[in-house]
């Protein structure tokens, strides 16, 4: 993910609008003890206001007319302040989005080609060679559980960095070097030995079709690198399904 110069060009805008947020968060305990304060004005005009109205008492007009303003100043310390912060997270927003949007398919990416590393192997049959029955389950071994584990972990990491849109650039950029530097080191070779049923076993089993992809071994940095290549029309097809397979595993 090549986005180092954005985070270079943008770092101080970045830092300086995040600053001023937290300044203008640092505020909001003041704006709202003045927002209590006028609007309990606002009770005590509404309280004269009911009063004079039963008692019909020509003063209701202008006490309504001082309650009415008295509602637009109230409301206005909030307004003011939730305009302000708004704005603030916009021009954020509008630097963050793009480091974000490329890490979000960074890590959509990453999880598709862990189907490129299932492995899949009968260690027990159910029949010996000449087909007679030696167990009722078979014995297979599978490394699901181990892509499994790294799927979640990579979309928790992209939940986390969805997170930060209101952060500096700095605070992003530091964070998804660690889940890059994270990503890397899963360790996908663990195998699981276990004893299922030969309807189980068939469906862990890949299919001719899904055997005909291309097979690969996670590099540094997250990348695959392709071990044979048998491209087929419905690559992309065959992929989802085997990533569901192994959401059914669990």
């Amino acid at each position: 993910m090549k986005i180092s110069e954005y985070f270079d060009s943008k770092k101080r805008e970045s830092a300086e609008l995040v600053r001023q947020l937290q300044e203008h968060l640092k505020k909001w305990p003041e704006v709202k003890a003045e927002y209590d304060r006028i609007d309990a004005e606002c009770i005590s005009l509404a309280g004269k206001l009911n009063a004079e109205r039963l008692a019909g008492s020509p003063k209701a007009l202008a006490t309504e007319s001082e309650l009415k303003a008295t509602r637009w100043r109230r409301d206005g310390t909030k307004h003011d302040h939730s305009l302000q912060r708004n704005k603030l997270h916009t021009a954020i927003e509008a630097l963050t989005g793009k480091p974000i949007f490329e890490f979000h398919h960074y890590c959509l990416d990453f999880v598709k080609n862990l189907s490129k590393l299932y492995r899949y192997e009968r260690v027990e049959p159910s029949h010996d060679i000449m087909g007679r029955r030696v167990r009722f389950n078979v014995v297979i071994s599978h490394n699901s559980e181990a892509l499994s584990k790294a799927r979640d972990r990579v979309f928790e990491c992209m939940r986390e960095i969805d997170g930060m849109k209101y952060r500096a650039l700095a605070d992003i950029e530091k964070k998804i070097k660690e889940f890059e530097v994270e990503f890397a080191a899963f360790n996908l070779s663990t195998m699981r030995i276990e004893e299922v049923s030969e309807h189980r076993a068939a469906e862990m089993e890949p299919t001719k079709e899904s055997d005909d992809l291309d097979k690969g071994i996670l590099l540094p940095g997250g990348a695959v690198r392709l071990l044979e290549k048998k491209g087929t029309d419905s690559k992309l097809d065959i992929l989802a399904g085997r990533i569901s397979k192994l959401e059914q595993a669990q």
